[in-house]
């Protein structure tokens, strides 16, 4: 039986309530955001560590917009029987929600706080980091950007016939267009690619702040780790990257307090491949910082999202 929270929490007023509320005279597109909050063996008490995440996280997101609803949703690793994993799961979201309520949110702003127990794993639990990865309540914000004020036009100074005469050059070719690969493994076997060609892994995208990737980046792990297996003489190189930063500055990484954001991103899918069978010898992991942003400077959450990435790089194949 899946638990559903029915209990009631008196809000203490607050900045972030004021900030919370701002949301309903705004109009536009909606962006989804998730943080994963993760829990001690057995606990459902909320770790400095995990106020400090979800402070940031929240301080982040209302830099751009305002909260519309947030989704809570509690887990447990493997530990235990399906009664008792769902209490623990309902325990967590219970912490985190008291922790909101303390930074001014309200019932009306939470509208879905629900336990899965050890149902939803996000990995399997044959090792202590996969069962501490799995002990976590998800936090799912749906928030609504900021309306940016337009720019006042201006007419633009006539152009010369000169000018659109020089713009104009005989016999000039447009520059090749990039190949678009549908899969990691369509990269690695063409014909055309050799040692030092890169890769952007579609859909491997991380949460902000953070160095774990977000749900539905999981698919493209797989299959980088299938064509691992596949191709036993491919060796790599993984490259992290961020978004937010400017200069080629590495950004902080709220699970572990340290300036590596980008190192660590690409450390978590080194050590995915690694704990799945595939030799340590055949890869290496580096972090550029914010140094080679697919976008210079991110306007909307999408491109934040496309910058917290990682590529990879051909070695040998």
């Amino acid at each position: 039986m899946i638990t559903t929270l029915k209990r009631k929490f008196y809000p203490k007023p607050g900045l972030l309530l004021i900030l919370f509320l701002s949301f309903s005279a705004v109009a536009g597109a909606q962006n989804l955001d998730t943080l994963y909050v993760q829990f001690d063996f057995d606990k459902s008490i909320l770790t400095d560590k995990g106020k400090q995440s979800i402070d940031s996280f929240f301080s982040r997101i209302m830099q751009s917009g305002f909260v519309k609803n947030i989704h809570l949703t509690g887990h447990t690793d493997s530990v235990g029987n399906l009664g008792y994993n769902d209490t623990l799961s309902v325990m967590r979201v219970f912490a985190i929600k008291e922790y909101l309520f303390l930074k001014g949110a309200t019932d009306k702003l939470i509208t879905q706080q629900i336990g899965w127990g050890k149902r939803k794993p996000l990995f399997d639990n044959t090792t202590e980091e996969n069962r501490w990865l799995n002990r976590r309540v998800e936090i799912v914000i749906t928030s609504i950007p900021k309306v940016r004020p337009t720019p006042a036009a201006s007419t633009p100074p006539p152009v010369k016939k000169a000018d659109t005469k020089t713009t104009k050059t005989a016999g000039q070719k447009p520059p090749p267009k990039p190949k678009v690969f549908a899969t990691i493994y369509d990269f690695v076997k063409d014909t055309d690619t050799k040692t030092g060609d890169s890769i952007i892994i579609k859909n491997l995208n991380f949460i902000g702040g953070r160095h774990y990737p977000i749900n539905t980046s999981f698919k493209a792990l797989e299959e980088l780790l299938q064509v691992m297996r596949d191709i036993p003489t491919l060796k790599i190189e993984i490259q992290g990257h961020i978004c937010c930063e400017v200069n080629g500055s590495d950004g902080i990484d709220t699970d572990t307090g340290t300036r590596d954001l980008s190192v660590q991103r690409a450390k978590f899918v080194y050590e995915y491949l690694k704990g799945n069978g595939i030799g340590a010898e055949r890869m290496h992991y580096t972090g550029f910082g914010s140094a080679r942003k697919l976008f210079v400077e991110e306007i909307n959450e999408a491109q934040q999202l496309a910058n917290r990435r990682v590529e990879i790089k051909i070695l040998s194949k």
